[in-house]
């Protein structure tokens, strides 16, 4: 079974409104192939992010997922169980949530003067960034209490009120996260390329509960 947890000590586990994040460390062997898996990539083919001039690339495989791939498959085997983990530690009712798995991975690339922008990963429950390279930081966008209804506030800017935290980490790292957290990244300052690995999960198997009326079976029709 793999080793998950970087370590049992709350100051490893950075907070967002007193909800932690989960961190876990990659094992040696499994990080040494993505880094030879990313140096594979030809990015020069790789189409940007989005219509900024400034937005750096995100590869996809034709799979549309790295998760598949052989060189890869051990490398997921851990991201899952890290993924396991922060479900348990996270204490979801388990008809609601029975057992999340990885649906997609893709890797992003972030050259000098290039950025992330703010989003939220649709389509997933919980997702993960491994930091490939270092420096490495992620800014996480958490709503406050003091945003206005559009009923009040006609005005973004007092809509989307928020608190801006900068997570930092070192390469080897994965944070996992709730997938519905804004999360970003500034320009790369850095004379070399940012590498980050990411990750989405969904829910597996049937769930919630038929006699309260809200079941989804495990195939549907």
């Amino acid at each position: 079974m793999h080793q998950t947890a970087l370590d049992n000590n709350t100051e490893h586990q950075p907070s967002l409104n007193g909800d932690n994040l989960f961190l876990y460390q990659c094992p040696d062997q499994e990080f040494e192939s993505l880094k030879t898996y990313v140096k594979g990539i030809d990015w020069s083919e790789i189409k940007r992010r989005g219509n900024q001039p400034n937005a750096g690339r995100s590869y996809i495989p034709e799979a549309k997922t790295l998760h598949r791939e052989t060189h890869l498959i051990e490398l997921h085997r851990w991201v899952q169980s890290c993924i396991n983990d922060a479900k348990r530690k996270i204490g979801w009712r388990k008809e609601t949530i029975p057992e999340l798995a990885i649906t997609q991975s893709w890797l992003n690339r972030s050259d000098t003067g290039e950025e992330h922008h703010r989003h939220i990963h649709q389509l997933s429950i919980l997702s993960g960034i491994m930091y490939i390279t270092e420096p490495a930081e992620t800014e996480f966008i958490v709503p406050s209490i003091y945003s206005l209804p559009t009923i009040i506030a006609p005005d973004k800017k007092s809509q989307f009120k928020s608190n801006t935290t900068t997570f930092k980490a070192r390469a080897k790292t994965l944070v996992i996260f709730p997938s519905s957290l804004k999360h970003g990244v500034g320009p790369n300052l850095e004379p070399f390329s940012r590498y980050t690995l990411s990750v989405n999960t969904w829910i597996k198997g049937e769930h919630g509960v038929s006699d309260e009326l809200a079941f989804i079976p495990e195939q549907l029709d």
